[in-house]
């Protein structure tokens, strides 16, 4: 579908993925970011992630107005750092800028059922002695480790203790130090500079988001190393967060921001199509529900064309 193809409706819901995260970039330049990070798993943005996210909120407020959609009422993003990062960012887009120092009214909530795939080959992206980032494990065999030490001991505990609440996204973001877990060197002096000045992100964040405003309990799973998250539980969470938030928000526009393997499962799942294609970052796709109840339309599917002119086909290729 193209960019600006009118079809006037009300109001929709929008699942994109984050910006361009660290750990790819250093990946690809031979330098690992996992062994030391003290989160292995919840990667910040590079610099060019945040500018994709900034361009994602500027072209939806254009975009909206294009199909007939009513304004982005609600912001939703996975406890991930990236995807909050990206978030913020795009509420700063959306409003012509009027987000930053959190002047905005538009916050971003917090909510677990957006979270990263929970499945093998996303533990194996962080938590085997050799991980580097890559999705399924550093080799291609995927063989299970051999002995448990090889295994980094978080990834044996409940999921849900992987990952912050708001307060703590906010104060990640707040904190100016918190690109002291890279070593500074001349080739990732860009790199650093999304975590230098992060306050009026952090102000993007609703902190006053608490745990029985969540709408998928993570606590109540039991995810772990070795007990793994199916496609077909990935796609139930993912269906029941954007149909409650759907039916939250009535003739409203809600943005839900995510991962890769949420993204195109999602697809699947609304859209009974299996053919949506590698979510890239910062892709979107808008949907609205059919009033027969049953599938959904994607008034736009798997969108970027507001970042062709600062993509990187090195980065952006070959991740899920």
């Amino acid at each position: 579908m193209s960019c600006s193809e009118n079809n006037a409706t009300k109001g929709a819901v929008i699942v994109a993925r984050h910006g361009e995260r660290i750990d790819y970039v250093l990946r690809d330049s031979e330098r690992n970011w996992i062994p030391t990070a003290p989160r292995p798993w919840d990667p910040p943005l590079t610099s060019r992630g945040r500018m994709q996210a900034r361009k994602l909120g500027t072209y939806l407020s254009k975009l909206l107005t294009e199909k007939g959609l009513g304004p982005v009422a609600a912001v939703y993003s996975s406890p991930m750092v990236r995807c909050c990062q990206t978030a913020a960012e795009a509420v700063i887009g959306l409003t012509g800028g009027e987000g930053v120092g959190g002047d905005s009214s538009l916050k971003v909530k917090v909510e677990p059922g957006l979270v990263e795939s929970l499945n093998e080959d996303w533990y194996r992206s962080w938590c085997l002695a050799d991980s580097n980032g890559t999705w399924g494990g550093r080799h291609p065999s995927k063989s299970r480790a051999k002995d448990d030490e090889d295994i980094d001991p978080r990834a044996k505990l409940p999921a849900h203790s992987l990952v912050w609440g708001p307060h703590e996204i906010a104060d990640f973001l707040s904190d100016e130090m918190s690109s002291s877990q890279l070593e500074e060197s001349d080739d990732t002096k860009e790199i650093h500079a999304p975590f230098v000045k992060n306050d009026h992100l952090a102000a993007l964040i609703d902190v006053d988001t608490v745990e029985t405003d969540a709408i998928y309990n993570l606590q109540e799973k039991p995810y772990k190393y070795d007990m793994f998250e199916s496609p077909e539980s990935l796609q139930d969470r993912m269906e029941v967060v954007t149909q409650s938030l759907s039916e939250k928000y009535p003739n409203q526009t809600v943005l839900l921001l995510s991962h890769g393997g949420p993204v195109t499962h999602v697809y699947k799942r609304l859209t009974g199509n299996n053919q949506q294609g590698m979510a890239t970052y910062t892709s979107f796709s808008i949907y609205k529900p059919n009033t027969d109840g049953d599938k959904w339309e994607a008034l736009v599917s798997n969108e970027s064309c507001h970042v062709k002119d600062i993509e990187s086909a090195d980065h952006n290729s070959s991740f899920i």
